[in-house]
């Protein structure tokens, strides 16, 4: 159980992007803030640019956007190209949007922010201010700080570690090995140079897409200045890197120059993580942005992800603040962020990178340029593209997910990768658990439904519980419409007490049929309306969306056709205002999705091969019910088997289908198991009620009009 407790002060350890944008909002509320850097200066090497419109809208609370946006640019297209630099496929924004992405170099963003933060009141910055180690109680958290002047100690309410891949924080709560998680062969070079790229058509964002010489190159200022981030040999020293610089440049640039055609103004070689901490928070300690996770920088999403564990740790921190909620929302925090990067930004980025330079990932790019095309060419599909990524509420197909992603616009990898740096899932999710108030409004902007945090176990006790009841009251029911018809007075038994007792009533099987008839309607019904797996959120204007999976269709209640191949485009239908089409298409069982193809088949072919158990079973609930005593007497174990085959058959397909929701990347947080679900629950359920029914009253009922069997020995 979670109490109260104060937040008057709080300790940022780490001037970097996500340490002073924290300590301005918190400022801002009235926080006392004291931020503690090692160095004696901001970091001045290359590093991210881009801001996702969600990392946008964080900038904008904290009141510096207008800042960014005059030092800036707003990229206007992104593309992907082979090493000779033709096009592949390439999109351009044609519209505007509340956030749109910002870029502006992550040196200069910082010196931005450290301008705000010292106008802020009740701020403090100290620099070479190293920690070494930490302590708390049930009071407040401390940190022991090698100064200039000595050792010193700090404490505060609460404590959060944004001081990098490498935090002492971190590292003092886990043990300094333990950052669960991989480092990726996979070398780059990030450079900030002066090249003239746009007399070979390049546009502001550029994919070279090659096994070894692939590279990004991205305008990042007005001036000229170009992010070019490349791939080199794995395992060289930073100075033979450096050595090698220019060899790679003419190589894998387009005009190939000499040093002379260019001004190089820096050069960072980084190796790439993809690592997330056990918690974001132990106790009065918490951990944001690259101290809690990494991720290699294709796509953006470690500063858009840092950013975005900013604004929800700022939203649960005021909240605790204000008596909206108590600590267990930083439990709930934790929680939820790692969840996001797990589900989200580790597999989006993974796709975002190898579709660079992976040559297994071929199949899903062939797919993915089809796709950049149809948005290029459709302008109203870019436009509703561009909308949905630039609202926080809503969470936009992603570059690769989502593992992600709530507009389907084919395979999970392809749809947010497909803007790349551009599109952004909701990476937020704590608004569920933060009410809206004159102080905390802005938490309603955060999510799409309060299903956004998975159909949780509670969300799913709950229904279990009441088709539970549900069940238990119709047994009874329909068990005491049948004791009222049936006569249950024993008649004589034959001579010799032949009488075996292994006789059903009619009754008893035209109430079976009933309720097996209404069952596989409900079967029918759960093919046929595409209903299994849905999500529910709503556009950047308010209005509500609906996306939903069936067995054979997927829907989608927005004017966005999901994207088609040539063998697909005679298969959109309307149903229920929902534009639907075939699924899974040929382009929907290749690569990586070849085995959710397979599995999703299999609950296809379940089913209906469970309709035609049903329809067996009918026949034979007929022949008996008209063939007389003699057929019921021996034919009820017949029937019993057939009814509880085609249960179990349906349950076997829901089980693969559950396997499906739990576990595979499509559907993440804020999907939910819907109609054609329950229905199917229902139907299998009432199913192997009728094989129990029917079992129990051959085994328990007496003859029918003192019907005898006649003995063998006769």
């Amino acid at each position: 159980m979670g109490k109260q407790t104060p937040v008057n002060k709080v300790i940022i350890v780490g001037a970097g992007p996500s340490g002073l944008l924290l300590g301005i909002l918190l400022a801002k509320e009235g926080v006392k803030v004291q931020i503690l850097e090692a160095t004696n200066d901001l970091d001045k090497n290359p590093r991210a640019a881009h801001y996702a419109p969600s990392a946008v809208y964080e900038l904008e609370r904290a009141g510096v956007l207008e800042d960014v946006k005059a030092q800036g640019i707003h990229p206007d297209a992104v593309c992907w190209r082979k090493p000779d630099g033709s096009l592949i496929a390439g999109i351009k924004s044609r519209m505007d949007i509340e956030h749109p992405m910002v870029c502006l170099p992550l040196d200069k963003l910082d010196i931005l922010l450290l301008e705000h933060y010292n106008k802020a009141p009740n701020t403090e910055v100290l620099w070479e201010h190293k920690v070494v180690s930490i302590d708390q109680d049930e009071h407040e958290a401390r940190v022991h700080v090698e100064t200039p002047t000595g050792k010193k100690t700090f404490s505060a309410d609460y404590i959060v570690g944004c001081d990098g891949a490498n935090s002492q924080i971190r590292r003092s709560l886990f043990g300094d090995l333990n950052y669960p998680g991989e480092t990726l062969q996979k070398q780059i070079i990030a450079t900030n140079v002066y090249y003239d790229f746009k007399k070979f058509g390049y546009w502001d964002s550029n994919f070279i897409i090659d096994e070894n010489d692939w590279y990004m190159a991205a305008r990042i200022t007005d001036d000229g200045l170009w992010r070019v981030t490349y791939g080199d040999a794995w395992g060289l020293s930073t100075e033979e890197y450096l050595k090698r610089q220019p060899e790679r440049f003419e190589k894998i640039l387009p005009g190939n120059p000499k040093p002379g055609d260019y001004k190089l103004v820096s050069a960072s070689p980084y190796k790439l993580h993809q690592r997330c901490a056990d918690a974001f928070r132990v106790g009065r300690f918490l951990l944001a942005a690259d101290a809690a996770h990494l991720c290699n920088p294709f796509g953006g999403l470690g500063l858009t992800g840092g950013i975005a564990d900013v604004g929800s740790l700022f939203d649960a921190l005021v909240a605790l603040r204000h008596g909206k909620a108590d600590d267990s929302i930083l439990d709930k925090y934790s929680e939820v962020r790692r969840e996001k990067w797990q589900k989200i930004i580790d597999p989006m980025s993974r796709a975002n990178f190898s579709r660079v330079c992976l040559e297994e990932a071929e199949s899903e790019r062939n797919e993915f340029w089809a796709l950049c095309k149809k948005i290029e060419e459709d302008e109203e599909l870019a436009k509703q593209m561009a909308q949905a990524a630039a609202s926080p509420k809503l969470r936009v197909p992603s570059a690769n997910p989502p593992k992600p992603s709530t507009f389907d616009f084919g395979p999970l990898h392809t749809r947010l990768s497909c803007f790349g740096v551009l599109l952004h899932p909701d990476l937020y999710g704590l608004s569920e658990f933060l009410p809206p108030s004159p102080v905390l409004g802005h938490f309603s902007l955060r999510e799409t439904s309060t299903r956004s945090v998975r159909a949780t176990p509670k969300h799913h006790a709950k229904h279990w519980t009441t088709f539970g009841l549900f069940i238990q009251d119709a047994s009874a029911w329909l068990w005491a419409r049948v004791r009222r018809m049936a006569d249950f007075s024993l008649v004589p038994s034959g001579h010799g007490n032949n009488y075996t007792g292994m006789l059903t009533r009619s009754i008893v099987f035209s109430a079976a049929l009933f309720v097996f008839l209404a069952a596989s309607g409900m079967t029918i019904a759960s093919i046929i309306i595409p209903n299994w797996i849905a999500f529910d959120g709503s556009t950047p204007h308010g209005d509500p969306v609906h996306y939903t999976y069936g067995l054979h269709r997927r829907c989608s209640s927005t004017n966005i056709p999901p994207p088609l191949d040539s063998r697909s485009t005679r298969s959109i239908v309307m149903a229920d205002s929902l534009q639907c089409v075939q699924f899974p298409r040929y382009n929907d069982c290749r690569g990586d999705d070849v085995y959710f193809c397979s599995m999703w088949r299999s609950v296809g072919f379940l089913m209906s091969f469970a309709v035609v158990l049903e329809g067996m079973t009918i026949a034979a609930f007929t022949i008996l019910l008209v063939g007389g005593k003699q057929k019921r007497e021996q034919g009820w174990g017949v029937l019993t088997i057939l009814v509880a085959l085609a249960a179990f058959v349906q349950a076997i397909g829901m089980a693969l289908m559950a396997y499906l929701y739990e576990n595979d990347e499509k559907f993440f947080s804020g999907w939910f198991l819907d109609k054609s679900w329950t229905m199917c629950t229902i139907s299998w359920s009432f199913q192997a009620l009728c094989a129990i029914a029917i079992t129990l009253a051959a085994v328990i009922l007496p003859s029918e009009g003192g019907y005898e069997l006649i003995p063998d020995h006769a």
